[in-house]
């Protein structure tokens, strides 16, 4: 059985022996909130919470998102916020969306056309779709971030 499925129902027996809807366990310097009633939970994810939506700070996940400038790894608070500000308005918006449409049709046509090429070239009509995908996703990225396919010369196909 996985571990987290061992837990999960470790917790859920206890609760049960227990007869109660809410729990409070301290795993080590954790502590885990568990809840099995819909009013308790609605309390919880409409009225509290912000106060429950932050990560645990930590140094480890400090020192990776160079002092919480991440969005990611941020706890919750003026810097989260800023962030994720940033991240909807800027980053995934529609309009950001629209306006690099062009650039991946421009890739999967080159995608189509570089299968086709596999196909008529005498391998038997066998392409490597993990190959193909890698590519394609790799052109996709460098093509919005870059504006280009290559970092180099390049092919035709």
């Amino acid at each position: 059985m996985h571990a987290s499925k061992s837990a999960l129902r470790w917790i859920q027996r206890l609760m049960h022996d227990l007869d109660t809807e809410i729990a409070c366990i301290r795993l080590g310097k954790i502590h885990i909130i568990s809840v099995t009633s819909p009013e308790i939970l609605r309390e919880f994810l409409v009225k509290n919470d912000a106060t429950f939506a932050s990560r645990p700070s930590n140094s480890f996940s400090e020192y990776v998102s160079y002092g919480y400038l991440t969005t990611a790894l941020s706890p919750f608070g003026e810097q989260w916020k800023k962030m994720k500000k940033l991240m909807t308005n800027e980053l995934l918006s529609p309009l950001r969306h629209h306006w690099l449409q062009e650039k991946r049709m421009e890739e999967a046509d080159n995608l189509v056309y570089y299968l086709y090429n596999q196909c008529k070239s005498g391998g038997g009509g066998l392409v490597n779709v993990r190959l193909a995908g890698r590519q394609y996703s790799g052109n996709v990225i460098r093509r919005t971030i870059y504006n280009r396919r290559y970092f180099g010369k390049g092919r035709e196909d």
